[in-house]
């Protein structure tokens, strides 16, 4: 009787204790927004085409890790059937899908909203039919670099993030660095 009073009493005790303990926590955050290249896709001596800005969609999982201003995100943000235009004239579409891992880094606690950069690299795959219906598929090696901000409503939340795609895209043995822009609004939910 005696120990079991004994464990009882621990249990009571270790149970606040463990409860200031965070966990990991999985969220799951959908984004939609607003997709813009930073130049132009091709730049020849006589055209230049260029990918038109539109709607943006994205999707990340992240692993909240305790303690640790450091969390770590499986990333994807696509932009489909987006024209492409050679000197302004629509001469085919474009879907851009990227997908990444990256590291992300909450310099500050959280009290009603928290900031946050990221950074991280991955695969950019430009999938497209333009130029006389040639296909110009290819995939490359991006990095991945941005910032956001989010806000915690109970098990939901709040977000609005900001990032780059840098890439090469390669034409006609040609390299060219590329900049992919998105701006974006979401859901952040918690899973665990």
């Amino acid at each position: 009787m005696k120990r079991l009073l004994m464990l009882m009493a621990l249990t009571l005790v270790a149970a606040p204790a463990a409860a200031q303990i965070p966990g990991v926590n999985v969220v799951v955050a959908p984004r939609i927004g607003v997709y813009s290249p930073l130049g132009n896709l091709i730049e020849t001596s006589t055209s230049e085409f260029k990918i038109k800005s539109g709607l943006g969609l994205g999707l990340s999982i992240e692993l909240d890790l305790p303690l640790s201003p450091i969390n770590v995100r499986a990333n994807f943000d696509a932009a489909l059937g987006r024209d492409v235009e050679e000197d302004g004239v629509k001469v085919g579409d474009v879907d851009i899908v990227n997908l990444t891992g990256d590291l992300v880094f909450r310099p500050l606690p959280r009290v009603v909203a928290q900031p946050y950069l990221l950074a991280g690299a991955g695969i950019k795959r430009y999938s497209s039919g333009f130029g006389g219906g040639d296909d110009n598929s290819s995939s490359d090696f991006t990095g991945h670099v941005g910032a956001g901000i989010d806000a915690k409503l109970g098990p939901l939340g709040l977000m609005v993030e900001v990032s780059d795609y840098i890439s090469s895209f390669k034409s006609t043995g040609d390299s060219k660095l590329q900049n992919d822009v998105f701006v974006m609004a979401g859901l952040r939910i918690g899973l665990l």
